[in-house]
């Protein structure tokens, strides 16, 4: 079940992992284990980390295509 506020973008997502810091922080240990004060916050940033981690996996995967390729081409031309 998908929620319409839930972050998509990189700077959402630092955004929201930055106010879980802070809530983490200000929140008594008290009110975070009893009331779940940062609950919400925190899973939501849980989720941010997952979709930038996948992004830059993405990123680093495309990268190395671009290395291997360079490389394969070097070879080619070396071969020659």
């Amino acid at each position: 079940m998908e929620s319409s506020n839930k972050a998509s973008t990189v700077a959402e997502c630092t955004k929201i992992i930055e106010e879980s810091k802070i809530c983490v922080q200000q929140s008594s240990p008290f009110e975070k284990l009893i009331r779940g004060v940062c609950n919400d916050l925190n899973k939501e940033a849980d989720r941010c980390r997952g979709l930038i981690w996948r992004i830059q996996q993405r990123e680093n995967y495309e990268k190395s295509k671009a290395m291997k390729r360079k490389w394969q081409e070097k070879l080619q031309q070396q071969s020659k």
